[in-house]
């Protein structure tokens, strides 16, 4: 799992309004408690960073972050009390090792005090509306918040409710922009109008998604491969297609057979969950709730075709089930609207 470890943060780029002018104490110098230190560095506003670790000389982690004294102070994990009379913006719990009975008051002290403290796939979900799959355990996974989508019944009637309803009016006003796609596909390359894949949903169940067919006929007689920048094998109709996401469309027959959702995370072909499963943990969570034609993942990551492109995506997917909301799923239907006005499809 190095290779997944060692992903370039596309969208950390913006800064979290939480980052700027704070002062933030970390514990431990787990991979992700670092990669958070060195997103945090990148803000010029940013006051103060204090990492404790035990031993910090011999981490090799702690000699990849490049800052002056002024920015940041390493110290003992042991000499955390000596610490708790400052005023922070927040608490970082980034070690696997087991706290001392001293360090839990510690932490004690500063949490009365009203200075949040977080376990580092809190601080993940909190401030950039991702869980990477890496940090997930089994003791965090029963003990959080959320998945309603899983355990509320009256979540999953909603939402089949509104996916009714908008599914039909959707139909409706788009019925003659379909006609429209349909004769510039046959006019432009040989082969049928419509294309469908074998995709695995919910629970893993495998059925066929339908969309309108992007690539020339049999681009994939040399069996199944992910897309890709300059693909050959897209037509000139499909490229538009691809980019306007108005290949997606016939998947709302999909959601009229319950097989999918208008939003949740894309069904991923059998062929290459295989691999996935194997290569990302917790890989099988996206298989809790209905697979959608548009998501968290699909507007906050651009498109990839890779594994460590599905591990981020699966971290974004892995948020969305946990803080599934309507108000959630109106968001991506906004910024789904404005990655097909600028044009931001694969």
């Amino acid at each position: 799992m190095t290779s997944l470890l060692e992903l370039k943060q596309k969208r950390t780029s913006n800064s979290p309004s939480q980052v700027e002018g704070a002062r933030w104490l970390i514990l431990g110098c787990e991979d992700y408690a670092i990669k958070l230190a060195q997103i945090f560095l990148a803000h010029k506003s940013l006051k103060k960073i204090v990492i404790l670790t035990e031993n910090y000389h011999n981490h090799s982690n702690i000699s990849s972050l490049e800052a002056p004294q002024s920015q940041i102070t390493y110290g003992n994990i042991r000499d955390l009390s000596d610490w708790t009379e400052q005023s922070w913006s927040g608490v970082i719990v980034g070690t696997q090792t087991d706290l001392q009975k001293t360090q839990v008051e510690s932490l004690m002290q500063l949490r009365l005090k009203g200075i949040p403290v977080y376990r580092l796939p809190d601080i993940w979900e909190t401030l950039y509306q991702k869980i990477p799959p890496s940090l997930v355990e089994n003791e965090w996974f029963i003990f959080s918040s959320g998945f309603r989508l899983v355990s509320k019944k009256t979540s999953l009637r909603i939402k089949r409710a509104t996916d009714l309803i908008v599914t039909i009016l959707l139909f409706i006003l788009l019925f003659p922009l379909m006609v429209l796609v349909a004769l510039l596909i046959k006019l432009d390359s040989p082969g049928p109008i419509f294309y469908s894949q074998l995709r695995n949903g919910l629970n893993g169940k495998p059925f066929r998604v339908y969309k309108f067919r992007s690539m020339y006929q049999d681009a994939e007689k040399q069996g199944a491969q992910w897309a890709s920048q300059g693909d050959s094998r897209i037509t000139r109709v499909g490229y538009w297609l691809r980019l306007l996401r108005i290949d997606e469309l016939p998947q709302l027959w999909n959601v009229l057979r319950q097989e999918m959702s208008l939003i949740g995370p894309r069904p991923e072909r059998p062929e290459f969950d295989v691999k996935l499963k194997e290569a990302i943990p917790y890989y099988e969570l996206r298989y809790l709730v209905k697979p959608g034609i548009t998501g968290w993942a699909q507007v906050l990551y651009p498109y990839g075709a890779s594994i460590e492109d599905a591990y981020e995506k699966l971290s974004y997917d892995i948020y969305y089930i946990k803080n599934y909301s309507l108000w959630l799923d109106l968001v991506i239907i906004f910024k789904t609207i404005k990655v097909v006005l600028l044009g931001k499809g694969r």
